[in-house]
């Protein structure tokens, strides 16, 4: 399962392509494996709560162990085979739980890693760090996606409010949505406005102007979207400004955990798109945002 992270002398992370040339291979690469991958995916969001369970618990076993390969190249040592443990155990335990009690896996999968970890005094580097980076590991790539599978479970919006009828189904594919602009637009418009750094210490590439164009056309697609569905004028503007934002800080740490520890890509799994936590770290973020603004405010 572990993907080797690409070293960031071998390219630099997320910074200028040499030449326009580089930059439409490079775009023809990602659309060429992130459609067929759209497609895949929007298929068993529509095919029921466990099949896309399922989808969620592979993703989330990639991830993680993307996190804990970053950690080990910092020289530390978290405890892999909890961590994953952690991570299925939350995941299977959002499809079968509500969300009231996976609060409950999760504190028990946090002090139970604890305990672990006092027995672990001859393979550690530091229990500080070590047992730092194995929870941070689950909470990241197990509870923060587990709330795309609670969402996915709603059946629909209370009786009696607009959009009494949308499904979980259609709301995690709102949500999917809202990423992808976030995303498209950040491209697009960096890479033709792009003039400002958003925050150079993390990710050079990143843009001020970037960032506005992809909050603005997920705005625009979350707005029109939201309406089909039916959800009312208020909500569509709060869930689309909330789901670029969170998409994108998402997108930031995840660049941080990179830089930190000197590589462009988590892993390679994904061809042109690097691994798991590259192609998915906004949804990660934005998964619970949206989930409790749904479940709070609708």
């Amino acid at each position: 399962m572990t993907q080797t992270p690409q070293p960031m002398d071998e390219y630099v992370d997320e910074g200028p392509d040499r030449s326009a040339e580089a930059r439409l291979r490079r775009l023809t690469q990602r659309v060429a494996t992130g459609v067929p991958l759209a497609l895949a995916a929007a298929a068993l969001i529509w095919a029921g709560p466990f099949p896309f369970a399922l989808l969620v618990l592979l993703f989330a076993l990639f991830g993680v162990s993307e996190v804990y390969d970053l950690t080990e190249l910092k020289g530390f040592r978290p405890a892999r085979r909890t961590g994953a443990a952690a991570t299925i155990l939350i995941v299977l335990g959002a499809y079968f739980l509500d969300d009231g009690y996976l609060a409950h896996v999760v504190l028990l999968c946090v002090v139970t890693s604890l305990v672990l970890f006092v027995f672990r005094s001859p393979q550690r580097v530091s229990a500080l760090v070590d047992g730092s980076t194995t929870i941070m590991g689950f909470l990241y790539c197990g509870w923060l996606p587990a709330h795309l599978i609670l969402l996915r479970k709603l059946e629909s919006l209370p009786a009696g409010t607009e959009a009494s009828l949308v499904t979980g189904a259609g709301l995690v594919t709102w949500l999917v949505t809202l990423c992808a602009a976030t995303d498209v637009g950040a491209y697009f418009v960096g890479k033709a406005l792009g003039r400002t750094r958003l925050c150079p210490q993390v990710s050079p590439g990143k843009t001020v102007e970037g960032a506005l164009g992809g909050l603005i056309l997920a705005t625009l697609v979350g707005w029109y979207l939201g309406r089909w569905f039916g959800i009312a004028p208020a909500h569509c503007l709060a869930l689309a400004i909330l789901g670029s934002l969170t998409a994108q800080v998402g997108d930031l740490w995840e660049s941080a955990l990179k830089r930190d520890v000197g590589v462009k890509d988590s892993g390679n799994l994904i061809e042109g798109h690097g691994g798991v936590l590259d192609r998915f770290d906004s949804y990660f973020l934005a998964a619970p945002v949206f989930y409790f603004y749904v479940t709070w405010f609708m």
